[in-house]
């Protein structure tokens, strides 16, 4: 009885912070004005590509949308220099608040989109709709891990709930947040979720299914290794690596998951690594 209220209580949870199809709807709104003003303000090259947790499949609602503006380096725009991903996204920047967004620059740019929301003792406020867009300029490496997120996402349907879940606790707990505080950032968080289910669920490593796999392999900035499985169902029948076991509820998978790095992960001598999982 009580697995079954905690699984009623996780399907329950689920449904309230997960994005339904009009938050996402906002959210895709916001997406295409963004992209609208890069190529107006920059060029038609000029592309927009959702990052993070929201773009993985693992995103709550009221999170943060994370995007990274990557602009083709041509001989004209050689000569800006070091200030050019500024000045990229300066004029982003600029070109988002003439479209009607709030735009605050640095080195990214927060854009929000807002509506009216009436008058408060004579004071007008405005509300934000489809969350805030953090822009980032030329940086690629984060698709990449969102690419790999999305593909544990398509193997383990289960994923974004258990991760809401665990991030939930982790933030009550005061253990999501800046490692200068002594915290975990939310991606840590939902990479231990997948090192989880892949020792103790049969959930299998993208990255171990993709070695060898030539069409697979990729290289990014600094010599990262980006090479993992990730176009699940397009090979053969032999390169669509198994799902996780089907069989363990959500209940189950959630309180393994305190379990497993409560009493058997070694945290001494064992490293949380969804590429190179433990056998």
């Amino acid at each position: 009885l009580e697995d079954e209220a905690l699984e009623r209580e996780l399907v329950g949870f689920a449904a309230a912070v997960l994005p339904s199809r009009a938050a996402a709807a906002q959210r895709a709104a916001l997406l295409t004005t963004v992209r609208a003003a890069a190529a107006e303000a920059l060029g038609p090259d000029a592309r927009v590509f959702l990052c993070g947790a929201c773009a993985g499949g693992c995103g709550a609602v009221g999170e943060d949308l994370d995007a990274t503006l990557y602009v083709p380096m041509t001989a004209q725009r050689s000569g800006h220099g070091g200030i050019f991903k500024q000045d990229c996204l300066r004029r982003v920047a600029e070109r988002c608040r003439a479209m009607g967004l709030m735009a605050t620059s640095g080195l990214t740019v927060r854009l929000e989109q807002t509506v009216n929301c009436g008058d408060a003792d004579g004071v007008p406020r405005t509300c934000v709709v489809g969350g805030a867009m953090n822009l980032h300029c030329q940086s690629l490496l984060p698709l990449y891990g969102t690419r790999l997120l999305r593909g544990y996402v398509e193997l383990e349907p289960r994923l974004p709930v258990l991760v809401a879940a665990v991030r939930h606790w982790a933030r009550a707990a005061s253990l999501e947040g800046e490692q200068s505080r002594g915290c975990l950032p939310s991606f840590a968080w939902t990479l231990m979720v997948v090192y989880y289910l892949q020792i103790a669920h049969g959930l299998p490593s993208l990255h171990a299914e993709g070695r060898g796999v030539a069409e697979q392999r990729g290289a990014c900035e600094d010599n990262y290794d980006v090479s993992f499985l990730h176009a699940l169902g397009t090979g053969s029948p032999t390169s669509v690596p198994k799902r996780s076991d089907p069989s363990a509820t959500l209940s189950a998978a959630f309180k393994g998951f305190f379990l497993f790095f409560g009493c058997v992960f070694a945290w001494h001598s064992e490293v949380v690594s969804a590429a190179n999982r433990l056998e």
